[in-house]
């Protein structure tokens, strides 16, 4: 739920401040952190958008009871994105290219 909260913050801070803008920085640290976190025992997980719930391994976020999932189910649905696939051990420059991908609209 607080790796969703990231993500939603990273889009939002992305597309409202230039690229490379410090104000990330704090949320890309967070980010990779809640990214070793996750309780998997490979070296990736998905992020699956299916109707209004967003789906992490086994876990259900459901859009009727998290804000931030709407907003992200809404963002990934605009941008045609089913699905994404994240390396525990992504650098923070791939974090941040991937808050400005998802920005991008």
């Amino acid at each position: 739920h607080d790796l969703l909260k990231q993500i939603g913050l990273g889009i939002n801070l992305s597309r409202t401040y230039p690229k490379g803008h410090p104000a990330l920085l704090p949320i890309v640290k967070r980010f990779r952190i809640l990214l070793k976190e996750v309780p998997i025992e490979q070296d990736s997980f998905s992020l699956v958008v299916i109707e209004d719930v967003i789906m992490i391994e086994q876990e259900r976020f459901d859009s009727k009871i998290l804000p931030i999932v709407k907003t992200l189910v809404d963002r990934l649905t605009r941008l045609g994105v089913k699905s994404i696939t994240f390396n525990i051990d992504l650098s923070e420059e791939d974090i941040r290219e991937f808050f400005t991908a998802m920005a991008a609209t």
